[in-house]
């Protein structure tokens, strides 16, 4: 923790994803490649730089991060099991626009105000291996900071 009073926006991420019922295992950073095992990989780690900055000192700044989400594939014709774990990660970003349409955010502190979280378009979605199916969805949480 940073303070007594106060969580990272790492910790308070990874608080709001744990009501994410779509999400069952959730790491950080690292996570084993089993199905249905979800990381939360932040983009945002080492640096937090304004991406504007007003004179009252406050500024405007982004949160990324990305959200990946193993799962078991299949090579076997007409079979519906990756429609299936497709629809599992639609499903988390479904939660996400959710809770920002209800103004539902990550507790960032006192001195921070959310203006917004969005999945982000674009990015390498998914990949795959021996160990099974990768997909990533790119979150970033636009927040103001006095």
């Amino acid at each position: 923790m940073e303070s007594a009073n106060r969580i990272s926006p790492h910790e308070a991420v990874w608080d709001w994803l744990l009501a994410c019922p779509h999400i069952q295992d959730l790491f950080f950073t690292f996570s084993t490649a089993e199905n249905g095992a979800t990381a939360l990989v932040p983009l945002t780690t080492c640096t937090d730089a304004a991406e504007q900055e007003f004179v009252d000192g406050s500024s405007i700044r982004n949160y990324d991060f990305t959200i990946l989400r193993f799962a078991a594939y299949s090579t076997a014709p007409n079979d519906a099991a990756n429609i299936a774990a497709l629809a599992a990660v639609e499903d988390i970003a479904a939660w996400i626009r959710a809770q920002d349409a209800a103004k539902n955010y990550p507790a960032f502190g006192p001195d921070c105000d959310i203006l917004g979280v969005e999945v982000l378009p674009g990015g390498e979605f998914g990949a795959w291996d021996e160990s099974g199916a990768k997909y990533a969805l790119q979150i970033r949480i636009r927040y103001e900071k006095e």
